[in-house]
């Protein structure tokens, strides 16, 4: 990874680490709705069990949790290149382990155990697939994380602010 890949991918995992923690925790809520979040505090400890919500949003909530953890363990993966192949995953499972924490202790969603397999799932793909791209593209791998990563943070964004702003 060149220095100037290694800066931009550092930025855009950056931007993504920031709306991971705005998703898990606030639930992409405005700050001035924030205090009103901790009114919630589940603990589920079955994994894979349909909620009250139905199985088939169970279902979509699980590969929704898996796809926002592919980029954590694509650039962790990028990042420790020369670590042991399941640091990032641990890296992965830990601040999974510690998002599920703090929203049961504030109250700010269920701590799900569902979620932290999904999550750590994510980060193993993501994983396989940065390692997937370092063999296909070698020393371009990163450039295209990168393009990716910053062409998706600019469509989210751009969703997430209409729907805040119109929504």
């Amino acid at each position: 990874m060149t220095p100037k890949q290694k800066k931009i991918a550092q930025i855009v995992f950056g931007i993504y680490l920031f709306l991971l923690v705005w998703l898990v925790l606030f639930k992409f809520a405005p700050p001035t709705k924030w205090a009103y979040l901790g009114s919630s505090r589940r603990l589920e400890l079955i994994p894979f069990a349909a909620r009250e919500t139905g199985m088939r949003e169970t279902r979509r909530e699980m590969l929704a949790n898996i796809a926002v953890f592919v980029p954590l363990g694509a650039y962790l993966s990028a990042f420790f290149a020369k670590k042991n192949f399941f640091f990032p995953v641990l890296i992965g499972f830990c601040l999974s382990l510690f998002f599920e924490i703090v929203q049961f202790a504030f109250a700010i969603g269920a701590a799900d155990v569902t979620d932290l397999l999904m999550n750590t799932a994510g980060a193993l793909i993501g994983v396989l697939l940065c390692r997937l791209l370092a063999r296909i593209l070698r020393q371009r791998a990163v450039t295209v994380m990168n393009a990716v990563g910053i062409a998706a943070e600019a469509l989210f964004v751009s969703l997430l602010t209409i729907s805040l702003l119109f929504g």
